[in-house]
């Protein structure tokens, strides 16, 4: 939800786009943990080289 706010949209558009960012890459992007989300190994690397 604080991802959504942040970028001023519905968490449901976040979850869309993660979904095709996944499809995209073929990877995923952020781990889910319960209530809270991580990068993952990969989400880090894409991080550091944007």
């Amino acid at each position: 939800m604080r991802a959504a706010t942040s970028l001023g949209t519905t968490q449901s558009s976040v979850s869309r786009y993660l979904s095709v960012l996944w499809d995209y890459l073929g990877a995923d992007l952020i781990e889910r943990r319960g209530r809270r989300s991580d990068l993952t190994e990969f989400g880090r690397l894409l991080l550091t080289q944007s």
